[in-house]
């Protein structure tokens, strides 16, 4: 409670359904948009499976879809995914570059790291196969969150009214486990959520895709650099009518040393973009800019500034944190 002031009052009229910032596919050249339909049929395939098999679908097959996402031809669509559009003269605008990030990172980062374990790990831990599953649900909604044409109908789904629990993302992240990148400290971590909040979290799957955007955002930088494989993912009530998400890390002196010199107040070098250390720069500007445009804030500065979202970090642990709007009633 002592990260933020408090209160942190919402200046919108109306509830933010996440309906803003949604690109085209035509915004990326053929190449990748062939990566972009290949991905999605692919995520949307393992999730459809676990549908029509639950509730003991064939661990054999699971683990193959879940394999697929670290094996060509998928590996390499993920790997490539926005290089052509990247590399045109044109180029791309920022917010097409923080779309990118997305598409390749989110729930498909994980996705990929689960892909690469051996099929019998796989096969023999139901947990991890669950963990997929829904790692391959959330990616295809946030690319749709994205993505306004890449699946018209199911967007239109998305954006119908439904009560989302918070219950349900507690009970997703709770001793959610993955494989880390190759360079961090850890091989493996692990999550713990403790909640003092139970109630609704989002009006609709458009909304609750934006917060799985700004989550997996944080858990995936909390990944690279955990030095001890625990993750905490800490959610709190605040006034006015807001939940604060904390995510907590320990880092190495080396790691607190470097915060130091590079994030700046609050950590908002690290939310402007541009400060990254062995990322792309833009990951965590995400998150501000969704905060923004949940509380009716002028722009991603503001959020920063009032402390709707930001860091701490101490010698041997990082905080970031962010808020949204609690659902009422």
């Amino acid at each position: 409670m002592e990260l933020a002031p408090v209160p942190l009052r919402s200046h919108r009229k109306d509830r933010y359904r996440g309906s803003d910032r949604g690109r085209s596919v035509s915004d990326f050249l053929p190449p990748d948009r062939e990566h972009l339909y290949s991905l999605y049929r692919a995520l949307q395939s393992l999730y459809q499976y676990w549908l029509d098999h639950r509730p003991e679908p064939d661990p054999t097959a699971l683990a193959r879809h879940n394999r697929a996402f670290a094996s060509p031809p998928l590996v390499g669509s993920a790997e490539a995914l926005g290089t052509a559009t990247l590399a045109a003269p044109a180029g791309a605008d920022a917010a097409l570059r923080r779309a990118i990030h997305d598409l390749r990172g989110g729930a498909l980062f994980a996705l990929r790291l689960y892909g690469e374990l051996g099929e019998e790990e796989l096969e023999e831990d139901p947990d991890l196969l669950r963990a997929g599953v829904f790692l391959a649900r959330d990616q295809a909604k946030i690319m749709r969150h994205l993505l306004v044409d890449l699946d018209p109908e199911g967007r239109a789904r998305d954006e119908e009214e439904r009560i989302h629990s918070l219950d349900d993302v507690v009970a997703k992240w709770q001793g959610f486990e993955a494989r880390t990148p190759p360079a961090a400290p850890v091989r493996r971590a692990r999550v713990s959520v403790r909640s003092e909040w139970s109630g609704g979290l989002a009006s609709c799957c458009l909304e609750a895709s934006a917060v799985d955007r700004i989550l997996y955002n944080l858990v995936n930088n909390a990944l690279r650099f955990t030095v001890d494989g625990e993750i905490a993912l800490r959610i709190v009530p605040v006034p006015e009518s807001a939940l604060r998400w904390v995510v907590t890390n320990a880092i190495s002196p080396d790691q607190a040393g470097w915060l130091d010199r590079n994030a700046g107040h609050l950590g908002a070098r690290l939310f402007h973009g541009g400060r990254t250390r062995g990322g792309t720069g833009t990951g965590l500007t995400t998150p501000g800019e969704l905060v923004a445009s949940a509380f009716g804030l002028r722009d991603l500065a503001e959020a920063v500034g009032e402390g709707y979202l930001g860091a701490r970090w101490s010698t041997d642990q990082v905080h970031i944190w962010f808020h949204w709007p609690r659902l009422e009633g």
